[in-house]
C-alpha cells in the first residue's frame, strides 16, 4: 500500500566496490558531520529509502535496517570485511543481541525508513530486490522469509546497481494516487559509490535523474579503470582487507581537499534547504 505525507523525500543509493565500499562509508560520514558537527544524524533518520547491491547492499542493510551511525558502521564493516560474510553479519546480529536467522522484514512491513538491495535471480536472470517492507512490485512470496544474512549473501552476487531501479521502486512505494509523479515530492537523490567523481548535470523529471545516474556510474568505471592502467600499484582490490588504512587514507585526503570540501559544503547546504540535488560516484556534483 502506498504511503504519502507532506514530508519530502531522500533517497541513499550505495553501489558495489569490495572492500573499497568504506570509502562509501567515509564519504557518508563526512557529509553527516557537516549538517551536524556536534550530533552527526544517523542515516536511517534522514532518508526515507536506502538502498544498495554488493558491498553497497550490506551497508545499505547496516544503516537503513540496523540503524547505526556511520561512524559504528565503519567500525563493523572493517570486522565485515575481514570474515566470511555469512558468519561475519550472523556475529553482528548476535553482538546486537537479534537472532542470527532475524528476516530483513521490518516494523510489519511499513518501517519509516525502508530498506532494500539488489541481486539477480537464478532462474531468469533478471535484477529482483529483497525488501524490508512490503513492496506491492514484488509482492509476499519472499518478504516473510528472507533472512539478513541470506539478503547479504544474495546481493553480495550482484556486480552491479542499476540506480533507475530506485527511482521505479520509490514511485511505487510513495505513490498516493493516479497521476502522482514523484517529482512533485522528491527532496534529494544521493548515489555514493566507490570509483572516481564525475559531476554530469540533469534535466527536469525523474527521466533526466536517471539518466544522470546511469552516465554518473559509467563514466565512474571508465575513469576508474583508466587510472588503474595509469598507476598499477596504487589499484585495490574487491577483497583487499589488508589495505583498508590506504582505502581510509586515500578517501580522507580526497575529502580534505579545498575543491572537493567546498562541493560538500555546498550539498549539504542545499540538502539543509531541502532542494533536490544529485551526489556523484567518489565525489560529489551539485545540479540544477
Amino acid at each position: 500500500m502506498a504511503e504519502h505525507s507532506n514530508a519530502k523525500i531522500s533517497l541513499l543509493c550505495l553501489d558495489g566496490g569490495g572492500v573499497r565500499g568504506l570509502s562509501s562509508l567515509r564519504i557518508l560520514q563526512r557529509i553527516m558531520e557537516c549538517i551536524d558537527p556536534n550530533d552527526p544524524p544517523k542515516p536511517c533518520d534522514f532518508f526515507d529509502m536506502i538502498c544498495g547491491t554488493s558491498t553497497g547492499g550490506l551497508i545499505a542493510i547496516m544503516l537503513g535496517r540496523l540503524k547505526p551511525s556511520v561512524s559504528d558502521c565503519i567500525l563493523e564493516y572493517k570486522k565485515l570485511s575481514a570474515s566470511a560474510l555469512e558468519e561475519g553479519v550472523k556475529d553482528l546480529l548476535r553482538r546486537l543481541k537479534l537472532p542470527e536467522n532475524e528476516l530483513l522484514k521490518e516494523a510489519s512491513g511499513n518501517p519509516r525508513c525502508k530498506t532494500f538491495v539488489c541481486s539477480m535471480s537464478q532462474q531468469t536472470s533478471d535484477i529482483v530486490i529483497f525488501p524490508s517492507y512490503y513492496s506491492r512490485t514484488w509482492g509476499m512470496s519472499m518478504f516473510h522469509r528472507v533472512r539478513i544474512w541470506e539478503a547479504e549473501r544474495a546481493t553480495s552476487a550482484a556486480t552491479s546497481f542499476f540506480d533507475p531501479l530506485v527511482i521505479d521502486e520509490a514511485s511505487s512505494i510513495y505513490r498516493p494516487c493516479d497521476g502522482w509523479k514523484l517529482d512533485d515530492d522528491l527532496k534529494c537523490v544521493v548515489s555514493i559509490g566507490t570509483g572516481i567523481p564525475s559531476s554530469k548535470p540533469f534535466g527536469p523529471g525523474i527521466g533526466g535523474v536517471a539518466k544522470a545516474l546511469v552516465a554518473i556510474a559509467t563514466a565512474a568505471e571508465n575513469t576508474a579503470e583508466q587510472f588503474q592502467r595509469q598507476h598499477p600499484s596504487q589499484g585495490i582490490g574487491l577483497e583487499e582487507a589488508n589495505r583498508l588504512g590506504d582505502i581510509e587514507a586515500c578517501t580522507d585526503r580526497y575529502c580534505a581537499s579545498a575543491s572537493v570540501m567546498q562541493s560538500i559544503e555546498s550539498c549539504v547546504e542545499k540538502l539543509s534547504r531541502r532542494q533536490c540535488r544529485l551526489f556523484s560516484s567518489f565525489g560529489l556534483s551539485v545540479s540544477n
